[in-house]
């Protein structure tokens, strides 16, 4: 479906980023699932963002059936990467969420990673093309750019959700005093707890179920990803 994405293991997405630290280099890291990738079959720019992304890791129930990738889940990526962050005492800052779930999450990881040093703002609210909303969410975006370069974290996190965050990044990374930055979704809300977790049961195949029982307005979504998706991946394999 013309999307790039790297079939790799946790341990040696961990390396890369150690490694790409430790030399100081510029990069960054998406998700894409099954709903971020049909949107880009349709969004030229949301398109090239992830083809030019340092790795792409896939990460949904879809693309697993559908194909011999190595599937990482976005949420527990970042969790692994945390743990890498708290081992190398680095700064990390978390963006977006809704409403304190940054915040929030910062605080929970904190009881458990003491040696990571977290900064947090929910930041601007976004239009699709990933630039703020209006003048006043512009000014927001100006001090967050502020705190970020003041703090100067190794890491960022960006949880806008697709595509604001792959396009707030894809525009503001080289502004920004970090090394690296990673998408994550709907990450801040299942760490928060604003979103329950689903059953360890469900969790590798029918997360996807769970996600309609307990957010039943995703629905769209869910039928974008588990029907749409598959859908396309196999007439493409059929039309060239």
């Amino acid at each position: 479906m013309g999307i790039d994405l790297n079939s790799t293991s946790t341990q040696k997405v961990l390396a890369f980023i150690r490694q790409k630290v430790v030399s100081k280099a510029k990069f960054y890291l998406v998700t894409p699932n099954p709903e971020i990738i049909e949107a880009a079959t349709k969004d030229k720019e949301l398109k090239k963002i992830l083809n030019r992304a340092d790795l792409a890791i896939p990460d949904g129930i879809g693309i697993l059936l559908f194909s011999k990738l190595k599937v990482i889940k976005g949420r527990e990526l970042f969790l692994d990467v945390c743990k890498l962050a708290n081992k190398k005492e680095w700064k990390v800052f978390f963006i977006g969420g809704l409403k304190d779930e940054a915040q929030r999450t910062a605080a929970k990881l904190s009881l458990s990673l003491k040696r990571i040093k977290m900064a947090t703002n929910p930041g601007p609210r976004l239009n699709v093309s990933g630039y703020p909303e209006s003048r006043f969410e512009e000014e927001k975006e100006e001090r967050l750019i502020k705190e970020i370069n003041a703090f100067a974290p190794e890491l960022v996190f960006v949880g806008f959700g697709a595509p604001k965050q792959e396009k707030w990044i894809a525009r503001l990374l080289p502004e920004l005093k970090t090394y690296g930055a990673m998408t994550v979704g709907g990450t801040f809300a299942y760490i928060s707890g604003s979103s329950n977790l689903p059953p360890k049961i469900l969790n590798r195949y029918f997360e996807w179920l769970w996600r309609l029982i307990t957010e039943p307005r995703r629905i769209k979504r869910i039928f974008k990803a588990v029907i749409v998706f598959p859908l396309k991946v196999l007439v493409s394999r059929f039309v060239k």
